[in-house]
């Protein structure tokens, strides 16, 4: 049930249909130069980003397993502590 719904209402559904008008162009992603680093597995690198915050990578060793579930949400837990995104899985 819409309130004021009738035409000439300022407040209908129609109205505001119509006068829809987007708050952002959520579609723009600005072009910024790509960022590569290279590190070991079982390493870690800090990166700065482009604007200004910084990221700790850690690559996870290769004799990690990602099929093992509860190795998995370990390493996941360990890393949310030490604030890193891990890196490096591949199966």
């Amino acid at each position: 049930m819409t309130f004021n719904d009738h035409e000439g209402s300022t407040k209908s559904y129609k109205f505001m249909k119509d006068h829809e008008e987007p708050l952002q162009d959520i579609n723009f992603v600005p072009a910024f130069e790509e960022i590569d680093v290279e590190y070991e597995a079982g390493e870690g690198v800090d990166i700065t980003l482009h604007d200004g915050s910084k990221m700790h990578l850690t690559k996870i060793e290769e004799d990690y397993n990602p099929t093992n579930r509860i190795e998995a949400l370990t390493r996941l837990a360990e890393a949310r502590e030490k604030n890193e995104v891990l890196t490096g899985c591949s199966i």
